[in-house]
């Protein structure tokens, strides 16, 4: 037997249909989205394609303004090593050939940064060149024998020189290590800490130190 229309079954699916929207339009109410809408496409947590990303989208999620902004920031600051080379001589007497010369790049509270690089002098005048890459101050060393100009002989034992320099700009730079370097180094490092500029801090350093030793400019 074939059921009328308008039965009781068609009655319950019609109630269970009534039923279901309303569940779907209290709910959709209750989020906050209208009607028929997509959440994933048209809610408040931003495009995920094109559209508008003014506001506070490139604040939350936008990655690509994120990392352009920081890595803008990075070179700005000119934090990437330079590559420079240093030409120079450790002097007390010179020292002969062969003498070790390192260097070390320091960050800019004078720590080191934990690279090393190394050359030897090329000549008894303690002449030497040494490449390596650096974006702030570098410790400089010699170490080795030289020339004992009181003696006129060779010296007896090794000898450790050090100083401080502040790269001024990319390509070869000239450099001396010396004992007025070596005497200064803590009194630079210690100026500077106290808000002096690396290049003022070196110019009261040795100013400090001719007055120390009374050397005065001649007359």
């Amino acid at each position: 037997m074939t059921e009328p229309r308008g039965g009781p079954a068609m009655f319950y699916r019609l109630t269970t249909v009534f039923w279901a929207g309303v569940s779907l339009a209290l709910f959709c109410a209750g989020c906050g989205l209208p009607l028929g809408s997509d959440k994933d496409e048209d809610s408040d947590m931003g495009p995920k394609g094109g559209g508008d990303t003014s506001g506070t989208d490139h604040l939350a999620g936008d990655t690509n303004v994120g990392d352009t902004n920081f890595r803008d920031t990075a070179v700005t600051a000119n934090t990437l090593p330079a590559a420079i080379s240093i030409k120079g001589a450790v002097q007390k007497g010179p020292f002969v050939i062969g003498s070790t010369v390192s260097a070390s790049p320091l960050n800019g509270d004078f720590s080191a940064q934990g690279t090393f690089y190394k050359t030897s002098t090329v000549n008894n005048l303690g002449e030497f060149t040494i490449r390596l890459k650096a974006s702030g101050p570098v410790a400089l060393e010699g170490m080795g024998f030289y020339y004992n100009e009181v003696t006129g002989t060779l010296s007896a034992a090794n000898l450790t020189l050090r100083a401080l320099y502040y790269p001024g700009a990319d390509g070869e730079q000239l450099v001396y290590i010396n004992l007025v370097t070596h005497l200064i180094a803590d009194r630079v490092k210690m100026l500077v800490s106290l808000g002096a500029s690396f290049q003022d801090a070196v110019a009261q350093a040795e100013t400090e130190l001719w007055e120390a030793l009374g050397i005065t400019a001649p007359d």
